[in-house]
């Protein structure tokens, strides 16, 4: 058998050592595929919204009235749960502990402070979004605005608050600060994992080729660059938010919860890894067009809450049927690996 492979040597042609296969880790091998324009693109356009996004938090927060009063829910009603000492809140007839009735002569509902608007229906949405408007036209058009509350002791107080024109810089790297060092973290590992543009290769993102069932690690790659986009889209889109004072300009509102919307739903790629991861599911090997459900799920729920059609929590049980899928997926990768192969593929490049 020696003449005969050093012939095929000498002759140019591939040995029988080379014909021998190999078992390489997804994130070991070079990529066998290529980047295409469109998720180039759209993974550049992705992080450019995000640092826009972040740009326009910053200057909401920084514009938005101010009073340097901070709200928890209890019982069903809002009670002042802190107090900028440095705000003009400070000197006015205002404790913690207060029940608020009216701000402005605006009744205070049980919903009007939520962070976000949890609703199911649409109307109930559009009522939040109108008690919004109220407040930030009450709270813009004046230096100063009545309150009303309640005391611990069921009587009623009612104290005049001065409003700042915008948060102070230091209460925003206060409350948001955290929030964005962590967008932008996530935005740069999206960076580092997203395959290189130059990439060669012979096939598409699908990551399946005749002579290769292992999963693509471009895909892989690409998977957790985009997961690390919108999770840094969605960070950037609740730090405003969640550090808001009483409430925010409506439009930009709209915007950072439009952003937070996109976010939140670009996270289904992380359903898409976990059903490829570290390689396909048989059921995607034999039907790999249903992929494209998750994303024409995630395309048709954007577009039905852009157009007013759907309210906002309307989607939050197709968030948990979502994670069952990916825990069951990832369950399912450990135990048909044996769990320790996994790391063992991953460690050594086998």
């Amino acid at each position: 058998m020696e003449p005969v492979q050093n012939s095929l040597n000498l002759s140019g042609s591939t040995s029988i050592d080379e014909l021998q296969p190999k078992i390489l880790s997804p994130f070991s091998q070079k990529p066998v595929i290529k980047s295409t324009p469109f998720l180039n693109y759209g993974f550049i356009l992705l992080n450019i919204f995000t640092l826009a996004i972040v740009g326009l938090g910053v200057y909401t927060l920084q514009t938005s009235p101010y009073t340097g009063i901070s709200l928890a829910i209890v019982n069903n009603t809002w009670i002042v749960s802190h107090l900028d000492y440095n705000s003009p809140s400070a000197a006015s007839n205002v404790t913690i502990g207060d029940k608020l009735i009216k701000i402005g002569g605006i009744p205070v509902n049980k919903d009007d402070f939520m962070r976000f608007p949890e609703f199911f229906r649409k109307g109930t949405e559009e009522k939040w979004w109108n008690n919004q408007r109220s407040f930030y036209g009450a709270l813009r058009e004046s230096s100063t605005i009545n309150i009303e509350a309640v005391r611990n002791n069921d009587t009623k107080a009612t104290g005049t608050t001065t409003i700042q024109k915008g948060m102070p810089f230091s209460q925003i790297t206060k409350r948001a600060l955290l929030l964005y060092v962590s967008s932008l973290l996530w935005m740069v590992i999206g960076i580092l994992a997203f395959p290189h543009w130059k990439d060669s290769g012979t096939s598409s993102y699908s990551g399946y080729t005749r002579k290769n069932v292992q999963q693509s690690p471009s895909l892989l790659k690409a998977l957790c660059a985009f997961f690390s986009g919108f999770g840094a889209l969605y960070l950037a889109s609740v730090a405003p938010i969640a550090s808001r004072d009483l409430t925010l300009s409506p439009i930009s509102f709209h915007i950072l919860l439009a952003g937070s919307f996109v976010g939140a739903g670009g996270l289904i790629t992380l359903v898409h890894f976990s059903l490829v991861f570290p390689r396909r599911k048989s059921f995607i090997s034999s039907h790999p067009k249903i992929v494209y459900f998750l994303y024409s799920y995630f395309l048709l729920t954007v577009i039905l809450y852009f157009s007013w059609v759907c309210a906002f929590g309307m989607f939050f049980p197709f968030l948990l049927i979502w994670t069952a899928i990916m825990i069951c997926a990832f369950v399912h990768s450990w135990l048909n690996e044996k769990g320790w192969r996994v790391c063992k593929l991953h460690k050594r490049g086998r």
